[in-house]
């Protein structure tokens, strides 16, 4: 973790080895790799960026299983993304996740499939908040009276073969000062075991939780860097890095 080494730099390139340790006998170094920081933000500023060009302007999504996505931002630790009720030109909600995912049955307050929406996203780097990108518009397919889609059997395939493989980690805020809210998308509605270790190695929290629920963690924790370990009943894994800023 390179925040762990401080005398790196942003803005620079540097060339790696790494050896291994058995016993009390070191390896020897392996080939070296090379790898750069970008510019510091606080003085180059954040990238602006928006949902991707396949979901910017859709306006056929599943409100239960749908997700849309915003182009990603080399070393954005956070995406917020304002969403604007079209009709009205009033924000209904401002969600902030640690992925370049928006699920849309996890936005609260929920979203409503007889809307359209405008919805703008800015990243966050190192602590240093950029500016909103370009405004797309996004809605539902409605529902009819049996209560079934009216949507093409092609777009019903599409979104369901995509949801047998959702498994995602979100921790929000992140960073965080007090506490902050953990949350499993799974298609599987099943139980996962949450493990979270310091920079150190420590085990400091390790519960069962259930999937598409929001979790409350950090309350209790010190101020550092945390790593978030999910396995689901599955064998589906996800790993997550968390930060908890001075309370």
């Amino acid at each position: 973790y390179f925040s762990a080494i401080p005398q790196l730099q942003w803005g620079t390139q540097y060339k790696i080895a790494v050896r291994a340790k058995i016993s009390t006998t070191w390896g020897v170094f392996g080939t070296a790799c090379t790898i750069g920081f970008i510019c510091n933000p606080a003085v180059c500023g954040v990238p602006t960026t928006t949902l991707r060009t396949t979901d910017c302007g859709k306006i056929n999504f599943n409100l239960s299983t749908g997700y849309a996505v915003a182009n990603t931002v080399a070393g954005a630790t956070l995406y917020e993304f304002q969403i604007t009720d079209i009709l009205t030109n009033t924000i209904v909600s401002n969600q902030s996740r640690t992925s370049v995912n928006l699920y849309f049955n996890t936005i609260t307050p929920a979203l409503l499939s007889t809307k359209q929406y405008s919805v703008k996203v800015r990243a966050t780097i190192s602590g240093v908040v950029g500016v909103y990108g370009s405004a797309c518009t996004i809605g539902f397919v409605s529902i009819s009276r049996d209560g079934n889609e009216t949507i093409v059997e092609n777009e019903i395939i599409m979104d369901a073969s995509i949801n047998e493989s959702i498994f995602n980690l979100s921790v929000y805020p992140n960073p965080f000062n007090q506490q902050a809210t953990l949350f499993i998308q799974s298609s599987k509605s099943d139980k996962a075991q949450v493990q979270i270790f310091d920079m150190v190695g420590n085990l400091v929290w390790n519960e069962q939780v259930n999937t598409n629920t929001n979790v409350t963690i950090g309350n209790d924790f010190a101020t550092g860097t945390y790593i978030v370990k999910v396995l689901s009943e599955s064998g589906e894994q996800a790993i997550h890095r968390m930060v908890k800023l001075n309370d």
